[in-house]
């Protein structure tokens, strides 16, 4: 079910765009939904990529407390999760945003459990 088709410059402008708009109106959760909606999985140009990857990490790192985190997860079903662990460790590659990046890790994992770093590590096909 994860499986999309081509996403192009304009979709993921307009990802971006909707994001940087919960954020500009201090949506944190809402910015989180956007993420978690329609990722482009198995995108091949990188710099869309890159460009969304930063886009979520920016995102994630507007979340100041753990339990703003903990309260923003608490409701995500196994698979969002997936997705949420696929954007840290794509966000981590990038060097922005570590610290917080780390924190969500944490906090994810400690929902999630290890079968979502199994599952985001294993899943070949369905990458960010």
């Amino acid at each position: 079910f994860w499986n999309r088709p081509h996403m192009s410059q304009a979709t993921i402008s307009q990802r971006q765009a909707a994001i940087q708009q919960a954020l500009n109106s201090g949506n944190t959760v809402a910015a989180l939904n956007v993420v978690l909606t329609n990722p482009p999985f198995g995108l091949t140009d990188e710099n869309l990529r890159t460009a969304d990857r930063k886009a979520v990490s920016l995102a994630l790192s507007q979340f100041k407390k753990d339990a703003d985190i903990q309260n923003a997860i608490a409701n995500l079903d196994a698979d969002q999760l997936d997705i949420l662990m696929k954007y840290i460790y794509a966000g981590l590659s990038l060097g922005e945003y570590s610290k917080e990046l780390l924190n969500w890790h944490a906090i994810v994992l400690t929902k999630a459990g290890n079968g979502s770093i199994v599952r985001t590590i294993a899943d070949k096909v369905n990458t960010l």
